[in-house]
């Protein structure tokens, strides 16, 4: 026998390439809760909070609409989708998204007497904590109703207490529902009611990662309340729905 088909006899095949060869998924750079994000316009569709560009991913989804929410409502919850990058079979990478708990909204009847009817307490630790709603009105003999946003810490027996504000919504004019402005009186955003007859919360002041994720969910515990005010007064949960699906998520 040659030497050739000797080696010919020796030869073994390689086993056949399987999908645990390829190259794994993988993410985008860590997001960072110190991140600057520029101004931007939120609006929500159903579970999700999307950009104002049509073909870009969402930003922000919550486990209920937050237009079937009610004064009997109790919790929602609100996670931001992190980019993801996957690499397919054929080797093409593809972007996707990766949810990352961020805070539990809840509600506490006024029966309770809460210091905050409307809260919200973190999942993360990337978050600025425990945060709490209270309304005020701006003016005297008034039923305009703003909301402040206090940071809040848990004191004896547990109960919430508030600390200082961190956010202000205010009533505006015209299409202006609600001006937002920090703790240091500085506007960050607008609520606006558009051409798409949705509700955007227009953001004009960059800001950290956090306190834009902090915003996001200020903005949806002040829209559960007006929300949860409607539900009680209207004769029929049907006409509270109608409303506020034209008001919030109206995609005609």
């Amino acid at each position: 026998m040659s030497d050739d088909a000797a080696h010919s006899d020796d030869y073994t095949a390689p086993p056949p390439i399987t999908d645990l060869d390829l190259p794994p998924s993988y993410s985008l750079p860590e997001t960072d809760a110190d991140d600057i994000l520029p101004p931007a316009s939120l609006h929500i569709d159903g579970c999700l909070i999307r950009s104002s560009d049509p073909s870009a991913p969402p930003l922000y989804q919550t486990s209920h609409a937050i237009v079937g929410l009610s004064e009997v409502s109790r919790q929602t919850s609100l996670e931001r989708l992190d980019p993801v990058v996957r690499t397919q079979a054929g080797g093409a990478p593809q972007v996707t998204s990766r949810p990352k708990s961020l805070y539990h909204l809840k509600h506490y009847p006024a029966l309770w007497l809460p210091k905050f009817p409307y809260f919200a307490e973190p999942v993360s630790r990337q978050t600025y904590g425990t945060i709490g709603l209270v309304a005020f009105h701006p003016k005297k003999l008034s039923t305009a109703k703003g909301y402040r946003v206090h940071r809040a810490a848990k004191g004896k027996d547990r109960v919430l207490i508030a600390k200082e504000v961190i956010l202000t919504a205010s009533p505006g004019k015209d299409a202006v529902m609600f001006e937002w402005v920090d703790g240091q009186d500085r506007l960050v955003a607008r609520e606006v009611k558009e051409a798409d007859n949705r509700i955007h919360l227009v953001i004009t002041a960059e800001m950290g990662r956090k306190m834009r994720d902090m915003l996001v969910v200020a903005w949806m515990l002040r829209i559960w309340w007006e929300l949860a005010e409607a539900s009680i007064r209207p004769t029929s949960w049907e006409d509270v729905k109608r409303k506020w699906n034209t008001r919030y998520n109206n995609n005609s």
